[in-house]
């Protein structure tokens, strides 16, 4: 919907550019637009590998030579990075009580790049009671 209507305004521009208020407002929501609807990134669901339960609030990083970028797994699990720029990328994931894991990954050209990641549980160790000396 929101394509449709940008591509008729886009298309009437000529029309509305005596309209200075709506004019700046079409430049500046045009902006938003173009962010938002940016085609290369990477998203998906962080896992249990052996359970297969979703993992909310789990950190995960992009590392790139420029800086990272780094977000977090909502309360469904599901992560999402909008605007890489690159066409391969590393990408850290930690949460609690799980081993910390790194991916290569590369991206799909003009398009989100899905891709689910599967984390192992760290062993379980209990503690050795002392010897109690009698």
């Amino acid at each position: 919907m929101m394509k449709d209507l940008m591509e008729r305004l886009d298309n009437n521009m000529e029309f509305y550019r005596d309209n200075k208020p709506f004019f700046m407002a079409y430049k500046n929501s045009r902006k938003i637009y173009n962010y938002n609807s940016a085609t290369k990134g990477l998203e998906g669901y962080v896992k249990d590998a052996e359970t297969g339960q979703l993992l909310k609030h789990c950190l995960i990083e992009v590392l790139m030579p420029t800086g990272n970028r780094q977000t977090s797994t909502n309360t469904k699990a599901h992560y999402s990075f909008k605007r890489l720029e690159m066409e391969r990328c590393t990408i850290r994931v930690r949460a609690l009580h799980y081993t910390t894991a790194e991916f290569d990954i590369t991206l799909e050209q003009d398009k989100m790049t899905h891709y689910d990641i599967m984390m192992i549980a760290e062993p379980v160790t209990t503690p050795t009671p002392a010897p109690v000396n009698a």
